[in-house]
């Protein structure tokens, strides 16, 4: 029998997180089922190493399912970044992808730092805004000596 003093919640994200609650590791989703904790207010927070965490706050009630979702793609941007003639790209130091690639890079929206490296050339740095729903292109050259 459930005790009165105990609550679940059910946890859904996409396109996937990491999940802790009140700070402690619970699971990555998809997570089947709920998870009981104690009656009272409770902190989840969803982990993507591709973008900024979201952290949502949940009343969980005796005996009574919550629900707390959470969707990083919401308000994502989208990067094109072309680099010549090639390179690792890091967003918020994750490594992304290795250029050529024609499929954009998704990061939540604010300030991200992007870096790029070739181990032929010093690495490529900036700092830029990402607005929700942006679609940035960005074009990169080792070659280009400019102080880069």
């Amino acid at each position: 029998s459930v005790s009165a003093d105990s609550g679940y919640i059910s946890i859904a994200c996409t396109p996937w997180a990491k999940i802790f609650i009140d700070n402690e590791y619970a699971g990555r989703t998809p997570i089947f089922g709920s998870i009981r904790v104690p009656v009272g207010r409770h902190t989840v927070t969803f982990n993507n190493p591709y973008f900024a965490p979201i952290v949502k706050e949940v009343d969980v009630r005796s005996k009574i399912l919550a629900s707390v979702n959470a969707d990083f793609l919401k308000g994502a941007g989208y990067l094109y970044i072309n680099v010549h003639p090639w390179g690792e790209v890091y967003v918020d130091d994750q490594w992304r992808e290795t250029t050529p690639s024609s499929k954009p890079i998704v990061v939540s929206p604010g300030i991200r730092h992007l870096k790029i490296q070739n181990p032929a050339f010093p690495e490529i740095t900036r700092d830029f805004n990402v607005t929700p729903g942006d679609t940035l292109r960005l074009s990169f050259s080792f070659l280009k000596n400019d102080g880069n």
